[in-house]
């Protein structure tokens, strides 16, 4: 495992892709094995363009400030409560145009081999043959997800840790494994909505999932900004008819409600976590004044935001 607060030059991580890390050593002198290392990147930068990374599993994360991220054409906004997924062996850049504290995961191919073996055979199976054996690999989908809370459990705990400089490596592996095992959840549900959609065949299916998920990205970049269904429909390639119909089968509500739900989370989130008065909450997530706001929260949660505040701190 390697824990940098920079990025490496590009040049030198580019000759060492190649030579897919067979040279590199850690500080006991001991050669790593063959491919990817488990890399945690926790950088504070002004600004940055990393382009034409080819990367190992990696999830994209930001304390602070937003990144771009690039992969197969496609441009995701990350922002902080949320992550994004590329798989092993794409070509991805990454971006920060302004300020951002970066907390990004590259999982090590090692890892991942093991993950994906103990998952795909039975436990007489991996007795006798313990060592990894290079099978399929698992694919992501390249979007945007929300962190869950066991998922913000894990990576702050991984990241308290390496401020306190305290990365135990088994307990570091303990938690990727766990943290691994979260995302692997994700995407299954992703590929149970796929089954849900109305239409024969499964790689109809999926593509029509990955352009529902171009709209589910935007949302997650513009929640707090005034969109219309003209535009997430025009970014998922759909008539608006077809848009909504397809995206409340997909996801189980609609647009609207869709937005409605990350609002009133992150309204929760600040409401628990910061002083923030209520109207500047309210801007926050998007709405006109503390009146909107305060209806709209009551309407979800059953109570006004001042009493959820209070009786949380209870």
């Amino acid at each position: 495992m390697i824990l940098r607060h920079d990025f490496p030059d590009i040049h030198w991580l580019k000759h060492h892709i190649k030579r897919r890390f067979n040279l590199l050593t850690t500080s006991q002198d001991k050669a790593t094995p063959n491919g990817w290392p488990t890399v945690l990147l926790h950088v504070n930068t002004q600004q940055t363009y990393r382009q034409g990374i080819r990367g190992p599993f990696s999830l994209f994360y930001n304390l602070k400030g937003t990144s771009q991220v690039r992969v197969d054409g496609y441009s995701a906004a990350v922002r902080p409560g949320f992550f994004f997924l590329t798989n092993e062996a794409q070509t991805y850049d990454l971006e920060i145009p302004h300020f951002a504290e970066t907390f990004n995961i590259h999982f090590g191919e090692q890892l991942i081999g093991e993950v994906q073996t103990y998952l795909a055979q039975r436990l007489p199976y991996l007795l006798d043959h313990p060592v990894f054996e290079n099978e399929r690999p698992i694919l992501f989908f390249n979007r945007i997800y929300p962190q869950s809370p066991a998922i913000r459990r894990l990576i702050g705990q991984i990241h308290y840790q390496s401020q306190i400089n305290d990365l135990d490596p088994i307990w570091l592996e303990e938690k990727l494994y766990e943290l691994l095992l979260c995302l692997l959840l994700l995407t299954q549900k992703d590929r149970l909505k796929i089954d849900q959609l109305p239409l024969l065949k499964r790689s109809t299916r999926a593509e029509i999932f990955k352009r529902l998920s171009l709209a589910v990205d935007l949302i997650y970049a513009t929640y707090d900004q005034a969109i219309t269904l003209e535009e997430l429909a025009a970014s998922a390639y759909f008539s608006k008819f077809h848009f909504l119909r397809l995206f409340k089968v997909a996801f189980g509500q609609s647009p609207y409600q869709f937005i409605s739900a990350i609002r009133i989370e992150k309204a929760k989130e600040w409401l628990r976590y910061t002083d923030w008065p209520i109207h500047l909450i309210a801007t926050n997530i998007g709405l006109e004044n503390t009146s909107s706001f305060s209806r709209l929260f009551c309407q979800k949660t059953g109570i006004y935001p001042a009493a959820f505040r209070k009786q949380y701190r209870k």
